[in-house]
């Protein structure tokens, strides 16, 4: 996962990941990996998200550097 263009973070399976409102991000699988995920949500302004932008092929076929 990733928050507005900081670095990228491995999650593990039982990690929890906690994201601040309207803070950009993105989560999910790669090529290599997959991921299951609960996405847990509270309502703001009659809304719950904004998806934005797919990822892009090139940013999803890329291989990040991990320190994992």
């Amino acid at each position: 996962m990733q928050c507005g263009g900081g670095p990228i973070v491995a999650m593990h399976p039982g990690d929890m990941v906690c994201i601040a409102p309207n803070q950009k991000h993105w989560h999910g699988a790669s090529p290599w990996t997959s991921v299951r995920l609960i996405a847990l949500q509270k309502e703001h302004d009659s809304k719950c998200v904004d998806w934005l932008n797919p990822v892009a092929d090139e940013q999803y076929y890329a291989r990040p550097s991990l320190d994992i």
